[in-house]
């Protein structure tokens, strides 16, 4: 690379020193803005006007650069300049004022979406705005949870589904995804896969109550003494619970009225 350098320096001090010799004492030497070099015209004093660089070849007197070039020079040197203008310039762009760090993370934060304004959008019931809001948030476990939720509040329930597939996908420990995932399919009166999913989830989490009782409900009709397992297990721990306790997965359901409801519906069978 050095030597490739060093030979490419030398040709160009060489082709300067040819046109050096070329012209006469104080003779012009004009060329294209993409051949100015302090390196290739040694040999000539450079002088510029009116934003044109150009070499005059000066003999045993100095000679000082012109004020002003004659106007043969000056259409001349229009015209040689005229040669060597691109076709298409590059395009000049305006000013733009950088945006601080704050605004960047605002105006990053509206185009991404917010798990928080999301959930709060959800809670007050305001779920196509919701599911407008998550759709541009990074696919997060939770952010499909209520994705998922959202969807099958709206009563868009193959949607639902489906993404409640995608949750387990991505988290198949998670025992309030396959509850979530048998409230979907018992709302498409798909009840043989909605009990699977409820013994899944009963299988990850014995405590999960609401499973329990689900379940229960479901078997009750078909099969009573299996159902009767289940109420029984649920009111075990309901007991457990303080009667305001709200139950996980019951949109404000508390322990105390959940074990009320059980004793009920044991009464009348």
């Amino acid at each position: 690379m050095r030597n490739y350098f060093n030979n490419f320096v030398k040709q160009s001090y060489d082709l300067g020193n040819r046109l050096h010799q070329s012209l006469v004492e104080g003779g012009y030497l004009i060329v294209s803005p993409t051949e100015v070099s302090t390196r290739r015209f040694t040999q000539f004093r450079s002088a510029n006007l009116q934003g044109v660089t150009f070499y005059i070849k000066e003999g045993q007197e100095k000679k000082t650069a012109p004020k002003e070039l004659p106007l043969s020079f000056q259409t001349q040197t229009a015209e040689q300049l005229s040669e060597f203008t691109p076709m298409h310039p590059p395009p000049s762009f305006p000013d733009q004022k950088r945006s601080s760090p704050a605004e960047e993370a605002k105006k990053e934060f509206r185009v991404r979406g917010s798990f928080f304004r999301a959930e709060m959008l959800y809670n007050k019931g305001e779920l196509q705005s919701a599911i407008n809001e998550l759709l541009h948030c990074d696919q997060s476990i939770s952010v499909i949870y209520l994705l998922t939720k959202a969807y099958a509040d709206s009563g868009e329930f193959s949607t639902a589904l489906l993404w409640c597939n995608k949750l387990i996908e991505n988290d198949r420990l998670g025992a309030q995804n396959y509850y979530l995932k048998a409230t979907i399919l018992q709302e498409m009166q798909n009840l043989q896969e909605a009990q699977e999913a409820l013994r899944k989830t009963i299988f990850i989490d014995p405590y999960f109550i609401l499973a329990h009782f689900n379940l229960a409900n479901m078997l009750r009709e078909t099969t009573p003494p299996e159902a009767s397992v289940y109420y029984r297990n649920a009111k075990e721990q309901l007991k457990k619970l303080p009667y305001d306790s709200i139950l996980p997965e019951s949109d404000g359901l508390p322990a105390g009225r959940l074990l009320e409801l059980i004793e009920i519906i044991e009464r009348e069978v």
